[in-house]
Order: structure tokens, then sequence, then C-alpha cells
């Protein structure tokens, strides 16, 4: 067994000092590498370990993969002073490691000296990781064993009288990270004060998934009697969502302020039109709860959405709906269709929603098209294959473009 582990090691220390250069060089929990092996090549190599806890779903890990881990300067910093470890929160290891972690949000990121022990933990979005300038800044720190502030640090700010937003956006966070829960209310609305009046969509992602944003809480009242001031709850299904997921909050006996029945009641009052369409949702996904969803939920879904004449975020839905459905009737393709094909309308240069649509078309039927799209579009996807080869999905997607030229019966593909 130790021998198994050294020659693993070795030869991930051998692949990681040909990808210097190249954005930061992770070794992938979906890639079977353990916490233990991170562990014993940090203590090989004398670094220090870098977590990143992501889903497949979340937009800020993606944003940052691409405007801040792709860039050579920031590669440079984390590889050749930590072991960097990307984690899917939501597969394999992954799960049990969410877990001991205690994460709750995504991206969190977390670093570690070569002992395990914590040096700092951050999570969304913040000022300090949010930049490259600002990334290269904290990094070097906490890689040359320098200062990082604490909560302390802050607290002492605060009571010198310290109430700049960005300095009190910070200091909310820094709250959150040590102690694990959500900050003060009347930090946050110290903090949603010294906002300018009109809140922007990063201050307000920032509301209401880093702080108690609730029906019974005082951040809830204050975007009630607010509202005008977040643009963002102009986009109906931004609206709707938000209400739903507040709903699903008072489930837990540690987070309720009230009881399940009078916030629905406090929704529906406070948003007589969106918010029965919020408690459709919230009742939906709370159904199937743990189940596989079929395509009774889709149709109640897609329902909900026609109803209130309401936005699709359409990359996670064709993603993590309509993709893990299996055996969906031809009729019922006729309605998915339209989103599928808007999807790739607007992703022309992305490989996957081209090889959807292609899949679609060939589903419905329209085999001739189908093979035409995907043969226009086959350098595009056959690259993304190579890149992602080791992913399942990967392999299928190659498989069924083969099974599509040769006029064969598809089966019904699988992501995972």
């Amino acid at each position: 067994m130790k021998k198994n582990i050294l020659t693993q090691i070795i030869t991930i220390i051998l692949v990681s000092q040909c990808v210097y250069g190249q954005g930061v060089s992770w070794k992938k929990s979906t890639d079977g590498i353990t916490f233990e092996e991170v562990k014993a090549l940090a203590k090989a190599e004398n670094k220090k370990i870098f977590l990143d806890f992501f889903t497949v779903w979340c937009g800020p890990c993606k944003r940052m993969d691409k405007e801040i881990f792709s860039k050579e300067e920031i590669g440079t910093i984390y590889n050749e002073n930590f072991i960097n470890y990307k984690i899917n929160a939501e597969k394999g290891v992954g799960v049990s490691l969410a877990k001991t972690f205690d994460i709750k949000a995504y991206p969190t990121y977390i670093y570690l000296e070569t002992d395990g022990s914590l040096i700092s933990r951050r999570t969304g979005l913040s000022d300090d990781i949010s930049t490259i300038p600002a990334m290269l800044e904290f990094t070097k720190a906490v890689a040359n064993g320098g200062k990082i502030k604490i909560l302390k640090d802050y607290e002492l700010d605060y009571n010198n009288g310290n109430r700049d937003a960005a300095f009190l956006k910070r200091y909310l966070s820094k709250y959150s990270e040590e102690k694990f829960t959500y900050p003060p209310p009347h930090l946050v609305l110290e903090w949603l004060n010294a906002l300018p009046e009109i809140k922007d969509r990063d201050n307000t992602s920032y509301l209401l998934n880093r702080c108690d944003s609730k029906p019974g809480s005082k951040v809830y009242d204050y975007i009630i009697e607010n509202i005008e001031q977040f643009p963002f709850f102009k986009e109906k299904d931004n609206l709707v969502r938000w209400l739903s997921t507040t709903i699903s909050f008072h489930e837990s006996e540690s987070f309720k302020l009230m009881s399940l029945e009078t916030v629905k009641t406090s929704i529906t009052n406070d948003f007589p039109k969106y918010g029965p369409l919020a408690i459709q949702f919230y009742e939906l996904n709370k159904n199937y709860r743990g189940k596989k969803k079929d395509k009774a939920y889709l149709e109640d879904y897609l329902d909900i959405i026609e109803k209130g004449q309401l936005d699709i975020d359409l990359e996670p839905f064709i993603h993590m709906e309509i993709m893990q459905i299996k055996n969906i009737d031809t009729t019922y393709f006729e309605r998915i269709f339209p989103l599928v094909k808007s999807y790739s309308d607007e992703s022309t240069d992305d490989a996957l929603p081209q090889f959807i649509y292609g899949y679609y078309l060939y589903k419905i039927d329209k085999r001739k098209e189908a093979i035409e799209h995907i043969q226009k579009h086959k350098q595009l996807i056959t690259a993304h294959a190579k890149e992602v080869a080791t992913k399942a999905y990967a392999k299928n997607m190659l498989k069924h473009i083969e099974v599509m030229e040769s006029g064969s019966a598809l089966n019904e593909f699988n992501f995972f």
C-alpha cells in the first residue's frame, strides 16, 4: 500500500512539473486523488495546501477558474507554494470532504499548512481574492507567512470608527469565515446603508448568499422596505428563486425564525403575484428531494415557468434538469426542444450546447439535420472531448456521434 501511494505521489510530481506557466495546476478529487495523497504530497514537496470546493452548477466557481486561476501569474505563485486540490463537493470523495470542512456555499477556498492546520478560509467572491492584484497580494501573504487579518483586527478597526462600505463587507466576510455563521444583522444593515442607494448585482448576490435574508430576519425586512434599491429583483425569475430558497431554510430548526406556514403566508402577502409561484417551486423541489427526476417533474417545472412567464438560466437547466431525465417520449421532446435550441444559439463557441442540440435533433427524428449540425461542429466537440478526456461524458459524447453518423438508434446520453 505504501509503495503504491509513493508511486502515485512521484507520478503526480512529474506531471505537475510539466504544467507550470499554464495557470494553476490542479490535483482533482474527480480523478481519484484523495486528501490523504494531497497531504502526503505536500509533505514530500514541503508545500502548503490549497483546497477549492466547487460544484458543476456554480457560476462564481467558473468565473474564478476562467478569470483568475487560468492566469500565468496566479499559476506561478500557487504551483510554487501549494499543492492545489480541486474538490467537486457533490461527487465521490468530495461529498465527505465537504462535510468534514463544513462547506455551506461555493466556491469555498481553504488554505492549510503542510501539516493540515488552517491558515485561512474564503467563501464566495470576497474582495481580497476576486481580482488578480488582490489575489496575488493575499496569496503572497499566505505563502510567505505574512499577517492575515483576523476577526479581532476588524473588530478593532470597527470600534475605532471605520464605516467604509468596502471595509464593512470584508468585516462581514471575516465574521462568517471565523464564526461559521451569518454576520450580525446590525453589521449587515450598516454595510447596506454605507453602499450607494442602488445596490448592484454583486452586492445583492452577496447579501442573499452570505447574510441571513430569510423571512422574519431584519435583512428580509430591509429588502421589502427598500425593494426599489435592488434592480436584481426586477428580474422576476430572480425574485421567485430567492423566495423559494428562503422557504427551504425554515425546514431547519437551527435556521428558522417562524413556522413554515407562517413563512408561506408572509411571502404571499409581501409578493402577491410571485409568492405563490415561489411556494410551488419549493414544493416541487421538496417532493423530488433524494429522488430521480422524471418527465412529471419537468412538466411541473415548465408549467411554473410558463405560468409566471419566467426566464430560465439555460446552462444549469439543460445540464442538471433535462439531461438527467431518461426515457422522455417524442411528444415531450417538442416542449423542451426550443429551450435546447436557444441554448445552442446563445453558445455558438461552446462544444456542449452544440452536441446537445444535435443529440436532441436526432432524438426527434430529424436525423439528417442532426448529422449536418454535428459534422459542422465536430472539430469543436472533438477538441472539447480531448480536453476533458478523464470525464465519463467525453467518451459518451464521441460514442454518440459515431452512432448518429452510422444512422443507428441512440441510447440515453449519460453525463456522469
